[in-house]
């Protein structure tokens, strides 16, 4: 660790490691490029002045607006004054090209399943039947994502999750142990848009979860629609994503020993809130998941992803405005929200369905024990009383850590009805 001191502010110890906020232009290279000569410099706590680099020891002594601190040269950023590209150069190296292929791959493979599903049905004899006859299946008698899924350790293992990791890149920080004689409720926020930093630490090892949880069986949970997508139901079962319903996850967390679910609590209503450097929760109505902790004797823990909001601009859609009600029409008929976002394109900056490039920094907390109670015996009064406790650990867990990712430093985090 870096010993920093601070003017006003108790003595901080900070791991080097923990940084790795870099602007686009810096992404690659993975650090600051000691060849500018440029005396502004961005830290996890703003922007400040460089008055030494030693050499010696790789530290930066840097002027802040409360003092001076001294930090690991991989725990800043040279600011760039240098115009923004707004198109791609062709020399692209080879490594980001394939991190965005990764995700160019991930977000159209549901829609390449079902062209793959038109045009098998389009087809004569044999195989058009049995598409009719997989189909029916899907819809009468497909239950494995009720019943913990189809997971396969290679699947998840597969190189092109460590690529979809590091176009971001996203990182998993564990706070706590986790006991495997137990079953646990992982509860993730923010939503984001489409919850980044859940699916690549849960649903993939890209960020090592069985390393840093050896014993934990995580399994991430979706809409059941989801798995009505034909082929597109077997990738997410081989990932370990499982249906969200009460009956998918009662069926887990009675296996006990590790077996275990994350949830992202705040659904497709909190995504419309998802603006950049923003943390604006949709919790303080939601209190199935504590139930279902109570029935099954799961521990809750808090899991808050920094800069999952960060990655797409969204149109202003405050609650109240014509565009927010028309969003939430949607959502009730649909079952999801279409917020109107705005990220960057394959070949340019600018804009398109792709996420920027931009830090996400996963952190677990501490598991809050509950006891395993009897149906008759949950009381609206209980379940209140561990839903505060857990409310209260997020806010613990987000005070603690924000400071892992820059624009979260000066950030507040609220809670929404629903």
């Amino acid at each position: 660790g870096i010993n920093a001191e601070y003017m006003g502010i108790e003595n901080k110890t900070i791991e080097a490691s923990n940084f790795a906020f870099c602007e686009e232009s810096k992404m690659a290279e993975g650090g600051v490029d000691h060849t500018l000569d440029r005396a502004t410099v961005l830290t996890p706590y703003g922007k400040g002045t460089l008055l030494e680099e030693r050499s010696s020891d790789g530290i930066l002594v840097v002027q802040l607006s409360f003092g001076v601190a001294y930090l690991n040269s991989a725990s800043i950023n040279h600011e760039d004054k240098t115009p923004k590209r707004t198109w791609a150069p062709l020399n692209v190296p080879l490594q980001r090209r394939r991190q965005t292929f990764a995700l160019v791959v991930w977000i159209i493979f549901p829609w390449i399943c079902l062209a793959a599903t038109i045009f098998l049905l389009r087809q004569n004899g044999i195989i058009f039947y049995a598409m009719l006859l997989y189909l029916s299946w899907i819809a009468l008698f497909q239950s494995y994502p009720r019943r913990g899924g189809c997971r396969q350790k290679w699947v998840r293992e597969l190189a092109i999750w460590s690529w979809f990791r590091d176009y971001f890149p996203i990182t998993l920080h564990k706070t706590a142990e986790l006991k495997t004689d137990q079953s646990y409720i992982f509860g993730y926020h923010p939503h984001g848009i489409i919850s980044m930093g859940a699916f690549i630490n849960f649903a993939t090892e890209a960020t090592g979860f069985s390393r840093l949880f050896p014993g934990i069986t995580c399994h991430l949970l979706t809409l059941a629609t989801n798995f009505r997508i034909p082929f597109y139901g077997f990738y997410l079962g081989a990932l370990g994503v499982c249906d969200v319903g009460a009956e998918s996850i009662r069926h887990i967390l009675s296996k006990g020993n590790g077996n275990s679910v994350m949830i992202v609590i705040g659904g497709a209503k909190e995504s419309l809130d998802a603006h950049p450097s923003t943390y604006q929760l949709t919790l303080r109505e939601r209190r199935g998941f504590v139930r279902m902790a109570l029935e099954n004797g799961s521990s809750l823990v808090p899991v808050i992803g920094f800069g999952e909001n960060d990655i797409f601009d969204q149109v202003a859609n405050p609650p109240g405005s014509k565009l927010r009600l028309l969003q939430r029409k949607m959502q009730k008929k649909l079952g999801f929200a279409i917020p109107l976002v705005k990220g960057r394109g394959i070949f340019n900056y600018y804009f398109g369905l792709l996420p920027q490039r931009k830090p996400i920094h996963t952190v677990v907390g501490k598991p809050i024990a509950v006891p395993k109670t009897p149906s008759n015996a949950i009381t609206p009064d209980l379940v209140q009383r561990y839903h505060n406790e857990y409310i209260n650990a997020v806010k613990d867990l987000f005070e603690q850590y924000k400071w892992f990712h820059p624009s979260s430093i000066h950030a507040e985090i609220g809670f929404s009805e629903d």
